[in-house]
């Protein structure tokens, strides 16, 4: 589940012109000769552009926080190639603010590759994927620039688990005690959400000795890994769409990226990626052990989406959004319980 902003944050999602897109692409490249003859919007704030230049011929754009682009300037020009891996991360040419200074752009190299099929991956797709993100794992735990990635990233830790639980539970209880929120929210649907919740809050002391015992040490993690964010070609594979990269144990993007594949593509994931931290000296978790912390690890995912749809009633709890967040806290629910990270019950083999 990707993890969202709460909606009272979300920023003016109207496409620039194509004279402003001509002008961010000036100052973000330094150069005077760019100009942009068509606009195509790929995703919310990202852009398909074609220039009428040759070098380069298209570009893409993405809007962002000035904080998430400074992030992801540390990550292409700083971070990965610390660590050998240039390539496998976004390809970032510049980036520049707006004038008001509350919106940065970053510009990309388009990339003349296919979005990974999530539904029926290729084999050796997989292996280069996993190739890729194990590397990085075991790279990035290692090595000192870590300690930037913390200062600059979110933290998926150990006390980041609790901090989701207890933040929703916070949520959910302020909500209750709200009488505007109460006439226009199910109060089954709160009991429930609750109820949920608080199984996950006791359950954690046990599950957080497991998460220390297998869950991998600190490493950077991409914090989004769904195959949407991941582009391949003929020799190459890259990640992108790092707004959310952080420090935490490296199970974290092994649960999100198990969680998002078809039962069938799973077992080929994990075993690949288990010799991969066999090889490192890391502990190699069991199979029951993946399914067990990808499970939670989702549900602590499910639980800031509590706190922030939470957030959103609190604001308005009324009208349009509040209807909005209502139905999405009543997707969250069904969400918690069809969590399901199945795995063949075949023993994993580290080859």
């Amino acid at each position: 589940m990707t993890v969202h902003r709460p909606l009272c944050e979300v920023r003016d999602a109207r496409p620039p012109s194509h004279a402003r897109f001509g002008g961010l692409l000036r100052r973000a490249l330094r150069r005077d000769d760019l100009d942009v003859s068509d606009c195509r919007e790929l995703s919310a704030d990202v852009y398909h552009l074609t220039l009428t230049t040759s070098q380069p011929a298209s570009v893409v754009m993405k809007r962002l926080d000035p904080a998430t682009a400074h992030r992801d300037c540390l990550l292409a020009l700083r971070w990965l190639p610390a660590v050998g891996l240039a390539d496998a991360g976004p390809p970032l040419l510049g980036s520049a603010c707006d004038q008001d200074g509350n919106t940065a752009w970053s510009v990309y190299e388009w990339l003349d590759g296919r979005f990974w099929n999530p539904v029926a991956p290729e084999p050796d797709d997989i292996d280069r994927l996993v190739d890729v993100v194990a590397s990085m794992h075991v790279r990035f735990a290692s090595h000192p620039v870590l300690a930037e990635v913390r200062h600059h990233g979110a933290y998926f830790g150990r006390d980041a688990y609790a901090g989701r639980l207890n933040d929703a539970m916070l949520a959910l209880a302020a909500a209750r005690g709200d009488p505007d929120i109460r006439a226009h929210l199910a109060g089954a649907l709160l009991m429930d959400l609750e109820t949920a919740v608080r199984c996950a809050q006791e359950t954690a002391p046990a599950l957080l000795i497991r998460l220390n015992e297998v869950g991998g040490p600190d490493t950077l993690v991409h914090g989004d890994l769904w195959p949407k964010n991941v582009v391949a070609g003929a020799g190459w594979l890259r990640l992108i769409d790092w707004d959310r990269l952080g420090v935490g144990p490296a199970i974290y993007d092994l649960s999100t990226l198990l969680l998002r594949l078809p039962p069938t593509a799973r077992r080929r994931v994990l075993d690949r990626y288990l010799a991969h931290i066999a090889a490192a000296g890391w502990p190699v978790p069991t199979v029951a052990e993946v399914t067990y912390l990808s499970t939670a690890l989702e549900r602590a995912r499910l639980a800031t989406l509590v706190s922030w749809r939470m957030l959103d009633l609190l604001h308005a709890p009324a009208g349009p959004a509040a209807a909005w967040a209502a139905e999405e806290l009543r997707s969250i629910l069904t969400w918690w319980h069809q969590v399901d990270p199945e795995l063949d019950e075949e023993k994993a083999g580290v080859h």
